[in-house]
């Protein structure tokens, strides 16, 4: 059981997480308070990778979606990078120079996946129940190689924060 200002950690490739697996992997963690952080950082290999493949000429805007050229459609990694690929698409980031570009990536990412995860059904119901040993927090924030910084995306959700469906 997670203790008050238990922080959650999880290292995951661009920060995909999808919701049901959150949900699935920490049963019962979100009974109290709880500061889920979710934490991109600067120079990101899968944010690279989506980003090379949403500025490709060849880019589909619906149907398979191929991140990595030399692997199948199927492949594992093709599969866990595809929804980043897919927002990086919707950026209209296809002539940004990458030193831009990937920046932007990056906090999108960190911002969407602050969003998933406040949507689970998990978080929703630590949220309705008003419950003040279940204050859980998502932030997002971007870590910089370069500096040693983190940088708050100013996009924190809890009870007083709930997402409108």
């Amino acid at each position: 059981m997670a203790g008050p200002d238990t922080l959650l950690i999880d290292l995951l490739a661009a920060n995909a997480q999808w919701a049901k697996d959150i949900e699935a992997a920490r049963p019962g963690f979100f009974q109290e308070s709880v500061k889920v952080v979710v934490v991109g950082h600067t120079e990101c290999g899968g944010a690279t990778a989506c980003l090379t493949a949403a500025q490709r000429k060849t880019f589909p805007e619906d149907g398979p979606l191929l991140t990595i050229p030399t692997l199948s459609y199927d492949a594992p990694l093709n599969q866990w990078l595809e929804p980043l690929t897919r927002l990086v698409g919707m950026l209209g980031l296809s002539t940004t120079p990458k030193e831009e570009a990937l920046p932007v990536v990056v906090e999108e990412n960190v911002k969407q996946q602050v969003e998933n995860l406040s949507r689970t059904a998990t978080l929703l119901n630590a949220w309705a129940s008003n419950d003040s040993r279940r204050n859980v927090r998502v932030h997002g924030w971007v870590y910089s190689l370069d500096t040693g910084l983190l940088k708050d995306l100013q996009v924190t959700k809890g009870a007083f924060t709930r997402v409108i469906e």
